[in-house]
């Protein structure tokens, strides 16, 4: 900044005109903004786009109404199955989804390995807390 000022004198007590401010204090703005965001999103982004990232551990739960849910488990580890690429073909070639746009369109944006199939048990991981006259309702 001194030397611009070295370069272009300006007498003391003359305002600066409007248009150097903002160019010299929206390219400081911009600098450091630049100088923040970059490293974050070449680390964050970096290594993780296009790897597929599948769950851990799946939860469901099924409720009739505002009453406690009647089924309630989770899955993890070996419960939860990558699809092979002959598994997702099967999928996407069922009859169901072949002629729904809207399925072919949803099933165009993944492949096989982002796709899991989660296996669950029969009976559920807690008793049906409902109240006698709740039921009968």
């Amino acid at each position: 900044m001194r030397g611009v000022e070295s370069d272009y004198p300006q007498p003391r007590g003359v305002k600066k005109k409007q248009m150097s401010k903002y160019l010299v204090g929206g390219s400081v703005l911009l600098l450091i903004i630049g100088l923040i965001w970059f490293p974050l999103l070449l680390f964050a982004l970096g290594s993780t786009v296009g790897v597929s990232n599948l769950p851990y551990d799946v939860s469901m739960k099924i409720r009739i109404g505002p009453y406690e849910p009647i089924y309630s488990m989770s899955a993890q580890g070996s419960s939860i199955i990558e699809y092979t690429e002959t598994d997702y073909k099967t999928l996407t070639n069922l009859q169901v989804y072949s002629t729904e746009k809207s399925a072919v369109t949803f099933f165009e944006n993944y492949i096989h390995s982002d796709v899991a199939a989660v296996k669950f048990g029969n009976s559920s991981g807690t008793l049906w807390g409902i109240s006698p006259p709740d039921k009968k309702r």
